[in-house]
């Protein structure tokens, strides 16, 4: 924005051709120009992973959502996507960002939903929890620049996954996912050696040092 001055026309490409044709290419609306100045106010942010180590970002969406709603996916989804990733990656520093806070007309009957309780498993599982965070921008720095980002069926995570150049995995039912990124569903129903999560992880794990692959 701040490149731009207050007359000047930006053209926005109409994302209606792959909304409904899924052949067409995602770099033709996320060109590499347009990614890399999105990415660019979240890459100076410091970030609290290992140094290191391959780093894991987890979205898990609750706070807005009643319980038993087909959105707030079950924790065995994602205890299961872990246990697979540690297969490849015994060493994956491993952060769970949720919330906890419900929708607007639920903090005014000062109703909750979802507890700290309810993330406990998460902790059990050697996650470490950012829970109801302040700042999203903080967040979304992580998700975006993690090695592996494990989405939820939520616009929250969708953002940073959009700019995350490394390995994406989706829930599956989101449809408008981008080339490349792991159905985490469909990887959970293969074959341990049909698997295509290590070819994932060894994109998303490219940058790292040597001592740190897997």
């Amino acid at each position: 924005r701040g490149t731009l001055t207050s007359s000047e026309s930006v053209y926005v490409p109409s994302l209606k051709d792959w909304h409904h044709d899924r052949n067409v290419a995602t770099s033709k609306f996320y060109t590499k120009d347009l990614l890399a100045a999105l990415r660019r106010p979240l890459a100076a942010a410091p970030l609290r992973f290992e140094p290191g180590l391959p780093t894991v970002a987890v979205h898990v969406r609750r706070g807005d959502l009643k319980r038993g709603d087909e959105r707030a996916t079950n924790n065995g989804y994602y205890f299961d996507l872990i246990e697979r990733l540690r297969k490849f990656v015994q060493n994956a520093d491993i952060h769970l960002w949720g919330t906890m806070e419900g929708t607007k007309a639920d903090r005014a009957k000062d109703h909750r939903e979802w507890k700290q309780s309810d993330f406990d498993a998460f902790m059990l599982k050697g996650m470490k929890l950012h829970l109801d965070p302040d700042d999203i921008m903080d967040a979304w720095a992580h998700m975006s620049r993690a090695h592996v980002l494990v989405m939820s069926p939520s616009a929250f995570s969708y953002v940073p996954a959009v700019l995350n150049p490394n390995c994406v995995i989706y829930h599956g039912k989101i449809e408008n996912h981008l080339d490349g990124w792991l159905d985490g569903h469909e990887e959970l129903h293969r074959k341990p050696e049909n698997s295509l999560l290590k070819g994932c992880l060894a994109r998303g794990l490219a940058k790292l040092t040597e001592s740190a692959k897997f």
